[in-house]
């Protein structure tokens, strides 16, 4: 049952990686502002399990595109931060975020040119 010892070593922080190191910007904005379904807009099963009967804690999405976990997670009651190089993208998950009255701190940036990193821990 290797997939219970993983979901029984989550801690309160779940880590959300899903990034592709050599994703531009470019290479998603056009697909984003098409407003065609290009993606998928439900969680990642894996994620959905993962965090099943556990309390909400604080989670990081690093590479979000259109926020569909992160704002998975906010919906649960998750404080979510994530981040993503194509600020459509973002812009998408914000608006998404905003219109279901969530909280969801997305910001435009990525895990290379991250300077400013929160101060606070992940941790609860």
């Amino acid at each position: 049952m290797y997939q219970n010892y993983l979901l029984a070593r989550l801690n309160v922080t779940l880590l959300a990686l899903c990034a592709c190191a050599s994703a531009q910007p470019a290479d998603y904005n056009p697909l984003y502002a098409s407003g065609s379904a290009v993606f998928t807009k439900e969680p990642n099963a894996l994620l959905v399990e993962a965090i099943r009967d556990r309390p909400p804690g604080r989670a990081l999405d690093v590479g979000m595109g259109q926020g569909r976990n992160a704002l998975f997670l906010a919906k649960k009651g998750w404080e979510v931060t994530g981040f993503d190089s194509a600020d459509e993208g973002i812009r998408l998950a914000k608006a998404q975020a905003s219109q279901l009255g969530l909280k969801l701190d997305a910001q435009v940036t990525t895990s290379c040119s991250l300077t400013n990193p929160p101060k606070r821990s992940l941790q609860k």
